[in-house]
């Protein structure tokens, strides 16, 4: 168990990294894809 919970912490953090990025970037790519349009 000691040597596997690095791994899930691991995966624990990109996942919540990734959700962050997506949720900072979602707004900007909606605004220019209105000022696109």
């Amino acid at each position: 168990m000691i040597r596997s919970a690095p791994k899930m912490n691991v995966i624990i953090f990109s996942r919540f990294l990734l959700l962050l990025l997506f949720k900072s970037f979602a707004p900007l790519c909606r605004d220019l894809i209105l000022k696109l349009i």
